[in-house]
Formats: structure tokens, sequence, C-alpha cells
């Protein structure tokens, strides 16, 4: 069976997805060692081969059309298969040559990725790591798009997340503990009512998240004073420690600050969330099989 001949170019898609990330095509000249000349040609070619019009240019960048965000998915992903050749090659000497691009949460990536990273790389030294840290949302999303070739994150319900282009493995299990500095009046309290939390501030983290969802079923009501929303969970730490007020946080994330005494546990329901791996199922990047081994090898213990 011949295969039909297409009408664009490796170097077109790769031009456009570099315009795409970097926003500009200015930006994307700098970064590719081209002039902006040359990146207006190669994209200008690749719509004409495709017929569509993939940007649309602004004052301020380029920003992708709707035809555009459709074809960047498929872009990326072809573009990806491509690379896959010449890991598939490295994969035969031992991984001499590949990448890997994993992305995590903010607690994921301070508490469980370095381990399985240092384990990888001590295996397979030579090749390139790129690590990315964001919300669980968005880390789903660029797993899809195979952006990440893996991620780990705690804030997503892995039975919320069965989809035929996902592979997930339960790393474990974190628990979910609320706190408050050891100054704060709530600290020397025996048992803490939803009145007693209803005089004071609570911090609100990740909203829609695992913890946001844990934190609404334990507070009901929390009183007149205004909530303070922080979107990381260090941060919050730190607003803790001040005794700004009290949150819900990982366990695993406070316990250094609960064994030293500047954190107190109080005493309200504790529950947990699961930490996921997720990959894409028709991946054949070779890096990631190994690095989705060394994850599922202990048995899913984080």
């Amino acid at each position: 069976m011949s295969m039909r001949p297409v009408p664009f170019t490796l170097e077109q898609i790769e031009t456009f997805i570099a315009v795409v990330e970097a926003g500009s095509m200015t930006k994307a000249a700098q970064s590719l060692f081209i002039t902006q000349g040359a990146v207006t040609q190669q994209v200008q070619h690749l719509e004409q081969a495709l017929g569509v019009q993939l940007l649309e240019r602004q004052s301020t960048g380029a920003a992708l059309t709707e035809a555009g965000r459709v074809l960047f998915d498929a872009c990326t992903l072809a573009s990806r298969d491509l690379e896959a050749i010449l890991e598939v090659a490295g994969h035969i000497r031992s991984l001499e040559v590949g990448s890997l691009r994993v992305g995590a949460g903010r607690t994921s990536a301070s508490h469980y990725l370095p381990r399985y990273l240092a384990d990888f790389c001590q295996r397979f030294p030579s090749v390139e790591l790129e690590v990315t840290v964001a919300h669980a949302s968005l880390l789903r999303e660029m797993v899809m798009r195979a952006s990440l070739d893996c991620a780990i994150t705690s804030a997503l319900d892995p039975a919320r997340l069965h989809n035929p282009k996902l592979r997930i493995h339960v790393l474990g299990h974190e628990d979910l503990v609320t706190v408050v500095s050891r100054h704060h009046p709530l600290a020397t309290m025996k048992r803490v009512s939803q009145d007693d939390l209803a005089r004071h501030r609570r911090l609100v983290l990740e909203p829609g998240s695992a913890i946001g969802g844990v934190a609404m079923q334990l507070y009901h009501s929390t009183g007149s004073i205004p909530t303070a929303k922080f979107r990381d969970p260090e941060a919050a730490r730190a607003a803790i420690l001040e005794g700004l007020g009290f949150a819900t946080l990982p366990e695993i994330a406070v316990h250094r600050d609960l064994i030293n005494g500047d954190l107190v546990r109080l005493p309200l329901p504790s529950t947990s969330r699961s930490v996921v791996a997720m990959r894409r199922s028709d991946t054949r990047i070779p890096a990631t099989e190994e690095f989705w081994a060394i994850l599922t090898a202990d048995g899913g213990s984080v």
C-alpha cells in the first residue's frame, strides 16, 4: 500500500509549535536561532499546505485560531512520535540518548517525584529531563496532548480519570490534616467545634481540587471572617506558620513542622486522597516506558 505524499515538512510543524509555545514570531525565531522572516514563511507554507489559517497575527503576538487549536494538538503528537524514532534507536543503545518530560503537582514535585527521578537517572544518566510543575487539571491536559510523557498528582480522583487514552497507576495515598501555628488560639484546644472555626480565618488551597473538597466537608460554616486563598501550598504553609489562620494540607508537606512543634494538628477528622501517576496509553517513547516501570515496580508505595 503506497503512502499519500505529505504536503508539509517536519520543520514547518516544529516552527508552528515553537510559535505557539513562545507566543510570538519574534520569540520563536530567537528560540530556533533563525530569522523572524523564516519563521513567518514556514508557518505560511504550513497554512497553505493544510488549507486553513492556524494563527491570527496580533500586536502582542500570535494567537491560535479555532482550527489552529485543533491542529496544534495533532502537530504536537506527530512531532513527539517522530522524536520517538530517534529515541527508539537510543533505546537499542541502552538509552544513551533520549528525553523524559514529567509533570507534577506542587506537593508531588516536592515529596514524591524526586526519588523516582533519582532512580531513573541512576539507571539512565544520559537521558535529558524536563520537569513541569502545574495544577492537576493542566497536567492531565498536557499528558493527553503529549506535551508531557508522564505526570504525578494527588489532586485528581483516579475514579474520574477513566479514559481509553490514559493509563493510570495509584502510587499510594496521602493524609490531609488541619493545622495551625503553635501560637494560634486554636492550638491549645482539646476539642474544636464549627463555631470555634468560624471565629478564625480559613486558608483555602487549590480551588476545585481534592483539598478544597475536603475543607468544605469539614467546615460547614466559616463565619464572617473572609477566607485567604492560596494557589501554592508552600505559601499557605508559610502563612500558617505566621499565625494567619488554619488550613487543611497534606500531612507530608507539614510533617517536619509538626515534629518540631511549629505547627499543631487540630483535633478534627482527617481524610486521605490518592497519589496517581498517568501517561498516554499509546505512547512508545522508551524513556517513558522505563520511567513507568520504575513508578509501578514497588507496588504503588509513595
